[in-house]
């Protein structure tokens, strides 16, 4: 059970945070500061595809937050959502005393309380949700106000 709950999270936090990975379109069309953030994030959040660890985790939830604070009110709430459901994810696997690389490595460590490793898929499943739906207006709104595809190859 361990082994399957490392790599479904592993897979479940590559797919939502690099929903926000891919080609950008061109210029912004309004909100340039917050356009300007999403391009300059698009290295970060891809990177989390290719290797999902602790350091490219760490980098991508300091981008999100970055892109919160510059985001315009029609996608601020997505990505305090966003935020928070990465932050609640977080703070279930430092409860479990696990990282995002002994979740990435598929394998958990012996140690781990059975109790708080259900905890943290509970909260993974929870995070998906929330990160699933702030992520679709995210992109969208991204797609209408910045010019930017995100997703595409």
């Amino acid at each position: 059970m361990k082994k399957t709950l490392g790599l479904a999270c592993a897979a479940l936090l590559a797919a939502t945070l690099t929903a926000c990975g891919g080609d950008d379109g061109g210029s912004a069309s309004s909100g340039a500061d917050y356009c300007d953030t999403l391009k300059e994030a698009k290295s970060d959040l891809e990177a989390i595809d290719s290797k999902l660890n602790q350091d490219n985790f760490d980098k991508v939830a300091e981008r999100a937050q970055q892109l919160e604070d510059a985001a315009p009110d029609e996608v601020k709430g997505d990505w305090a959502t966003y935020n928070d459901a990465l932050d609640t994810f977080t703070g279930a696997l430092d409860d479990a005393g696990l990282s995002i690389d002994d979740l990435s490595s598929g394998e958990m460590p012996d140690d781990v309380d059975p109790s708080k490793l259900q905890d943290v898929q509970e909260k993974l499943q929870d995070a998906g949700k929330d990160i699933s739906t702030a992520t679709e207006n995210i992109k969208q709104h991204a797609k209408t106000e910045c010019d930017v595809d995100f997703g595409a190859k």
